[in-house]
């Protein structure tokens, strides 16, 4: 069953490895991260995958 998942801290680590593997798989992902280096890359990453996914840099302690 396709899921979408939000993720916070997808800008390296676990979080960007967690979202790659959940597009891969089919699900949507909605992520976000302070560093915006992170998700610029994550995003290329991620639309060669191919899959359905919303990246946002911002601080969400603001």
């Amino acid at each position: 069953m396709k899921q979408v998942v939000v993720i916070t801290g997808l800008g390296d680590g676990m979080g960007r490895e967690v979202a790659k593997m959940l597009v891969a798989a089919g699900d949507s992902v909605a992520g976000f991260d302070v560093d915006k280096k992170g998700v610029a890359s994550l995003e290329k990453e991620l639309a060669a995958i191919g899959g359905d996914h919303y990246l946002e840099s911002l601080d969400i302690t603001d």
